[in-house]
């Protein structure tokens, strides 16, 4: 797995660049430093359909949401009896959950 970054079609390969390594959550401590690198790196490039987009963390430690974020939905919690919280309303989901672009959701039966 390599990092890249998505310009237009396609993926800029950013494995090239000193310091990026192979986990986006180590890229992101290096993040201030390696900034203008990322920004301005142009190449190698590969096709957007060609290559297999992965969740950005593939070691996440914990999932966290926000319940109710959004007015559409707090308006059919509220039709369906649910109070609105005042305050934000956080909850957890485990990390199996997490899924890149495209990939298959499984829904289990129960």
């Amino acid at each position: 797995m390599r990092l890249g970054k998505i310009v237009s079609d396609a993926v800029v390969d950013l494995s090239g660049i000193p310091g990026v390594g192979a986990s986006m959550r180590g890229l992101l401590t290096t993040l201030p430093q390696l900034r203008e690198a990322l920004e301005s790196a142009r190449g190698p490039l590969f096709a957007l359909d060609a290559v297999r987009l992965a969740a950005p963390i593939d070691d996440p430690q914990k999932y966290l949401a926000i319940g109710m974020n959004y007015k559409a939905h707090a308006d059919e919690a509220a039709a369906a009896g649910i109070p609105v919280p005042k305050s934000q309303l956080w909850f957890n989901k485990q990390v199996s959950c997490i899924s890149g672009p495209y990939e298959a959701i499984e829904l289990p039966k129960a």
